[in-house]
């Protein structure tokens, strides 16, 4: 596993067990299997390629940014752009 989704899965399973969530929550939540939800925070499923409503839901309930859960630079540097024209 990469470093940067090393630290991305430990922050997004962190941050899920400070506020005291389960992956079946979590998935719930989502509107996904916990199943699925688990594999982001192990790293076997990027969450840079789930949908962009998940990965909103999953910084809404968890209270963070986009960039706490996404490791992906490409995508951490299109949000940036995003931001900047939106302003």
């Amino acid at each position: 596993m990469r470093k940067g989704i090393y630290e991305v899965t430990t922050k997004l399973k962190g941050e899920r067990l400070k506020r005291k969530y389960t992956q079946r929550e979590m998935g719930d939540f989502l509107g996904i299997p916990a199943s699925v939800y688990s594999m982001y925070e192990q790293g076997s499923k990027k969450l840079a390629s789930a949908r962009l409503k998940t990965i909103l839901k999953i910084c809404i309930k968890l209270g963070v940014k986009m960039d706490r859960v996404i490791d992906d630079q490409e995508t951490l540097k299109l949000l940036d752009e995003y931001r900047k024209v939106t302003r």
